[in-house]
């Protein structure tokens, strides 16, 4: 076949082949295809086998070739993009993984991230389980379950939005004939007030935290304990630390610079010897220059599920309840409070936007609160007894002298 793109309407071997039309913008394009064979036309999306768009016109002439070279053998159909209708969440899955790796800055751990969150969806409903047959029902007696096994609120809304996500970009796709959004209709539990105190089960008690520090310490485990110490003693959440550089690091002076944080601000955090120790002896790893990351193991950083099993790890060997690893963060600043550092500074120390955030550290300092205020006494004065008048002195009397 000729390299050059067919013209509308030109026959090549008998068979009519297409076209290519635009039905979206210069800034962004929506690419169909349209082609004749055997006297009927088809008008499919521009789209490679493995179901991603054509973002470019010579991706789009590209898929076109392949469908008319097809069309002229007969086969068509055998080659054509598969509709939407029968896509599985598997498929879905799959697909989106695979589009969201060339749109994100970290594409490999957007990918685990993704492919486990809505890896739940799939056990639940099966791998072969079609997309279109997702209904508000399903969702919800989903929703349900997981409240029922005590998953937190913001776990079940981590799911669903991810799926949601997905199930919004086969729509954009055209991979499925639905047009409304299922999860849009399932209600979540009612959201924790800002500030809301901390429950016993969000944090470690300082006792509780030197226990585990201790079970880390052996040296089977010398691996697992500097980002579980780093986290537990200078409060920082774990996606700071993952991006954290020895450059950013300093032992001499014991601070750690923490950059685009949360609120996309720079932060200066002090750190005590504990964990200036711990931090030295980490960096006489044959691996570690000033431009790796802290906490890379050889030539990676664990991801976040790795860090998670071994706090759960670490929670079972010290026999402890098992707690997610943001319950480090909590643990420190907690502790900050029960030793009677002022709400501002924890603030200051966690990098919060507001003060509010902190409120919910307040409870931890709230006996000390008490006693304190238990000696405040107002007491009245006992009244001062009334002066009492001076006695007039009398005047002696005047006796007549006979």
């Amino acid at each position: 076949m000729s390299s050059r793109l067919p013209r509308a309407g030109e026959s090549t071997g008998g068979v009519d082949v297409g076209y290519i039309k635009n039905r979206g913008t210069t800034r962004r394009p929506n690419y169909w295809l349209r082609l004749w064979q055997g006297g009927k036309r088809v008008e499919v999306a521009a789209k490679t086998a493995s179901g991603a768009r054509a973002h470019t016109r010579a991706e789009a002439e590209a898929i076109l070739r392949v469908l008319e070279r097809a069309a002229i053998e007969g086969e068509l159909g055998a080659v054509l993009p598969r509709r939407g209708r029968g896509l599985s969440l598997g498929e879905l899955r799959d697909r989106f993984v695979e589009a969201g790796r060339a749109t994100v800055k970290d594409a490999g751990e957007y990918a685990r991230d993704t492919r486990n969150l809505l890896g739940h969806a799939v056990k639940r409903f099966g791998e072969g389980r079609a997309v279109d047959s997702l209904t508000v029902r399903d969702l919800e007696a989903w929703r349900d379950d997981m409240l029922a096994h005590g998953h937190k609120r913001q776990t079940i809304a981590n799911r669903l939005h991810r799926l949601s996500v997905a199930l919004r970009w086969a729509m954009r796709e055209r991979l499925v004939t639905r047009r409304d959004l299922p999860t849009r209709s399932v209600e979540l539990p009612p959201a924790r007030r800002l500030g809301e105190p901390l429950r016993p089960e969000d944090y470690f008690t300082p006792a509780d935290a030197g226990a585990m520090l201790a079970w880390l310490a052996a040296p089977e485990r010398t691996a697992w304990a500097p980002v579980v110490a780093a986290a537990l003693l200078s409060g920082a959440r774990l996606g700071e630390l993952r991006k954290l550089t020895w450059r950013d690091v300093d032992l001499a002076r014991g601070s750690l610079l923490l950059r685009q944080t949360k609120n996309s601000r720079d932060r200066q955090v002090p750190i005590g010897e504990d964990l200036r120790a711990i931090l030295a002896a980490w960096r006489a790893r044959p691996w570690h220059s000033d431009d790796s990351l802290v906490f890379a193991e050889g030539d990676r950083v664990p991801d976040g599920k790795v860090q998670w099993e071994r706090l759960q790890a670490a929670c079972d060997g010290c026999g402890l309840r098992r707690r997610p690893f943001h319950a480090l963060r909590h643990s420190y600043a907690s502790a900050l409070a029960e030793r009677g550092v002022n709400l501002l500074t924890i603030s200051r120390l966690l990098g919060h936007g507001s003060v509010l955030v902190t409120g919910r550290y307040s409870h931890v300092a709230d006996a000390d609160l008490r006693a304190a205020v238990s000696t405040l006494r107002f007491d009245a004065p006992s009244p001062a007894p009334k002066p009492k008048r001076p006695k007039r002195a009398r005047k002696p009397k005047l006796r007549l002298v006979s």
